[in-house]
Parts: C-alpha cells; structure tokens; sequence
C-alpha cells in the first residue's frame, strides 16, 4: 500500500460524565467534599482526532494518528485543574485487517 494512498480517518466525540469525589481520590476528594458539600461533579469532554494507516503487513494494519481532548467542568473542579484543562495523546495502532 503506497503511504500517499493510505487511508485517513477524522474522528470527533462529546462525553458527560458525572465525577463521583470517593475514597479513590484520596486528599483530593476530601478536599472537594469540604469545600463544596458535594461528592459529584459534572465533567464535559470535547475530543477530536486523527488516524492514518501507514502499513499494511500480511494480516495486521498500522497506523498512526492523535487527539485531543478539552474539558468542560463544575466551578468547584477549576482551582485543582485550571480553567481550560485539555489533553493530547499520539499514538500507533494496530489491528487486524477486516477479513484475517
């Protein structure tokens, strides 16, 4: 497979997710639970990414590609994560080819 023929993917997603303060934050959800008298908190997760398939070897596909996440989340989360917490991951996948 010629690497300018190969095929890309884009790829978005949304995610809510309701963060429960327990005994495996530790410090860090005493400390939430104190302050704000909760033990939940809404997060929002905003991705975007990117996939290419660089190789193809007998019945395994390759590729490369990368995301990025941003987070949307409670006021009571902002002074232990920032204002606009956001993340990127790179990354090489593989898989075996459709039909193997």
């Amino acid at each position: 497979m010629s690497f300018l023929n190969s095929l890309r993917l884009s790829f978005t997603s949304l995610s809510l997710l309701v963060a429960a303060a327990g005994p495996t934050f530790g410090q860090l959800a005493d400390g939430l639970t104190l302050a704000t008298g909760r033990e939940a908190f809404h997060v929002i997760a905003y991705t975007a990414g990117y996939t290419r398939d660089i190789r193809t070897l007998r019945n395994l596909q390759a590729g490369v590609g990368a995301n990025a996440t941003a987070y949307g989340m409670d006021a009571a989360l902002k002074p232990y994560y920032g204002n606009h917490p956001w993340g990127l991951n790179i990354f090489l996948r593989f898989r075996l080819k459709p039909g193997a």
